[in-house]
């Protein structure tokens, strides 16, 4: 028997496994698995055996004792798998219909979970200032935001925690300190647009 080189150990062992696996499962009745996992039914080791009875050159036996060693491995695993399953079902069985499979007290503390607070902080308003009047020491500055109008001093607090730090007659200007650290910028009154 020549040495086949797709039935050599690295090329032609994962191929006899598949091999193993669909010939196990026909003879058992069950449908085999694809790939190189093992069908459902017992492992091919009748198999194995006569493959290494009429093995004749010694690369076909390092093949299919390469095989076997594999082989026994998945074999191992299935059966861990297999006692896996039967666990589970086990318990699974001893759950009784009336018993809830969630536990209630996570369920409530998930919902009861306070709202997380916006990320996205309130803008400041955007205020301008629209008139400068008085004299030096006593100006008032017309200030607005698009829709109110309030007419302040120096000290005056603003919606927003926005204080008037400074009126000037010349160069014309509002200061302001809080949220929007700056000076106004010239705005038309509302009532004039």
């Amino acid at each position: 028997m020549s040495a086949d080189p797709a039935m050599t150990a690295r090329g032609g062992g994962r191929f006899l496994v598949r091999a193993a696996c669909v010939w196990a499962a026909l003879a058992l009745g069950a449908m085999p698995a694809i790939g190189d996992e093992l069908a459902m039914g017992e492992c091919a080791r009748d198999l194995l055996r006569t493959r290494l009875a009429t093995a004749v050159a010694g690369d076909d036996i390092l093949a299919a004792l390469a095989i076997e060693d594999e082989l026994l491995a998945l074999c191992s695993q299935r059966q861990e798998l297999v006692a896996e399953v039967l666990e589970n079902e086990e318990r699974l069985a001893g759950l009784q219909p009336g018993e809830p499979l969630i536990d209630e007290t996570v369920v409530a503390a998930v919902f009861e979970a306070p709202a997380a607070p916006p990320d996205i902080p309130e803008p400041p308003p955007d205020y301008g200032w629209f008139s400068i009047l008085g004299t030096s020491g006593d100006l008032r500055a017309g200030i607005t935001d698009g829709t109110e109008t309030w007419w302040v001093r120096e000290g005056t607090t603003l919606p927003g925690d926005i204080a008037i730090v400074a009126i000037h007659s010349r160069p014309p200007g509002v200061r302001v300190s809080g949220a929007a650290s700056h000076v106004l910028p010239w705005r038309p009154p509302p009532d004039s647009r």
